[in-house]
């Protein structure tokens, strides 16, 4: 009874911070992926609205080369509701080589996440999905990159209709923030005299 207790809360604490759907759709990534020319600065253009970004805006992703061979640095930089500066380092990885464009996610201190790069054209637009089974329920997280803070509608519905033809709700997804204002670098901190 106490271990059902336990799970009941965190399905619950899931389902507050992440949307939940039945069960995760069979999907297929990228399957010639080259994580060199993915390299670079990614905008978040729309995302499904997790725990970890909840109202986050001005969202910046920065993929870079590492010394370890297969693993791609990153960096990500958003500003939080109270007009904060965040950002946060890690790297990712693809644990399978005939799966190039499944990555797993590190961050310190945080669990392991997916980054299942369903398609991309490396110059304009990024489609990126997550799906995991918990407890008998999917939960899912996805998101719309792009190399510039604003795209076309055309662009973004090339990205969106890798969703879609996996049955993904494409109404989930939100449009944040990206403006003149934002902030996607460390602001320097004043020195004293």
């Amino acid at each position: 009874l106490v271990k059902t207790r336990k799970m009941y809360r965190v399905a619950c604490f899931i389902a507050t911070f992440a949307l939940v759907s039945a069960s995760c759709p069979n999907i297929a990534t990228k399957p010639d992926f080259d994580y060199t020319q993915y390299a670079g600065d990614w905008f978040e253009i729309s995302r499904i609205e997790n725990w970890f970004q909840r109202d986050m805006y001005c969202v910046r992703a920065r993929y870079g080369a590492t010394d370890e061979p297969g693993v791609v640095s990153v960096y990500n930089v958003a500003t939080q509701p109270d007009g904060e500066f965040t950002s946060i380092t890690g790297s990712a990885s693809a644990p399978n080589a005939s799966a190039p464009g499944s990555l797993v996610v590190e961050f310190p201190g945080q669990p392991d996440g997916s980054y299942w790069v369903l398609d991309t054209d490396y110059t304009s637009w990024s489609a990126v999905y997550s799906c995991d089974n918990f407890g008998g329920l999917a939960v899912e997280f996805g998101w719309v990159l792009a190399r510039e803070n604003a795209v076309t509608e055309d662009v973004y519905n090339r990205a969106m209709s890798n969703f879609a033809k996996y049955g993904i709700d494409t109404s989930l997804f939100q449009k944040f923030y990206h403006g003149d204002d934002c902030v996607y670098d460390e602001p320097e901190t004043p020195q004293r005299s």
